[in-house]
């Protein structure tokens, strides 16, 4: 039974698809707000929408959902839909990925941070920073914002940086204006921040120091400086740090590895 798998991970900045059709997949990264204002209507939700802009076969398709904007989803979708808890698809996304069956997985997206205990595929405990933005990709774009630097630059930096002393991201925009004021180099800041959430994570990671193996998602994992910085810290305790290939669609993998498993569950090859 050939199919195309859909896999939508809708975040708080961004919605991530992940489309597998016959063994090869595609990436697409949409703007969240984007994503509701074209593909949901007075009707609900319009998959038929998604797949004539991708040029995909509605009638052979399934799809399901997770991440921030899963429930509202599950409010305005005519008809049955499959919603997945978060945790569990960044667990099976890094599977996917990986190959691996045991690993501590750090997630940092646009409004939270959490690290995840896998052992033999399943996932034994887990912890979660939903409250302060300072240790999240949002944190390091508005700072950029506020410098005025690309977010290519910034994530660049690494070199001498500057301490950040606010625990909080408000009170961090006012420092790095001070520092700016005061002639700091910009990107010496830029570097101060990248560290900074990476100090911010850790406290996250120590309590499950006992894996050897650290995956790390989430769009923050494409930054450069703060997986150069994780990896420094983490090498002292032994703890090897892995960004998978697609660490932003990490979780929209999981929902397709999902999926796949649900439909040979019931006795279908989706591939």
């Amino acid at each position: 039974m050939n199919m195309t798998v859909i896999g939508i991970d809708i975040g708080s900045r961004y919605t991530k698809l992940c489309i597998t059709e016959s063994c090869e997949s595609r990436y697409i990264l949409i703007d969240t707000y984007r994503f509701y204002r074209v593909y949901t209507d007075k009707n609900g939700f319009s998959i038929e929408n998604l797949c004539r802009e991708y040029g995909i076969n509605y009638s052979d398709t399934i799809f399901g959902f997770t991440g921030y904007g899963k429930h509202r989803i599950e409010k305005i979708l005519s008809g049955e839909c499959n919603l997945f808890n978060e945790l569990k698809m960044h667990m099976n996304g890094a599977i996917a990925q990986t190959g691996l069956k045991d690993f501590m997985l750090l997630d940092i997206g646009g409004q939270d941070s959490k690290v995840i205990l896998v052992e033999s595929e399943r996932m034994t405990d887990f912890d979660t920073n939903d409250r302060c933005a300072s240790g999240t990709g949002r944190f390091i774009e508005n700072a950029a914002r506020v410098m005025g630097m690309d977010m290519d630059e910034f994530t660049e930096c690494s070199d001498n940086p500057v301490e950040i002393s606010s625990k909080c991201a408000v009170f961090a925009e006012t420092e790095i204006i001070e520092l700016l004021a005061e002639n700091c180099l910009p990107e010496c800041i830029a570097a101060g921040i990248n560290l900074s959430v990476v100090k911010k994570v850790l406290p996250l990671i120590e309590r499950f120091n006992y894996n050897n193996n650290l995956i790390f998602s989430g769009g923050t994992a494409l930054n450069r400086a703060v997986v150069e910085y994780l990896g420094k810290i983490l090498s002292k305790k032994k703890i090897k740090v892995i960004v998978p290939k697609h660490p932003l669609f990490n979780g929209a993998i999981g929902v397709v590895r999902t999926l796949v498993e649900m439909e040979e569950i019931d006795g279908y090859s989706t591939f």
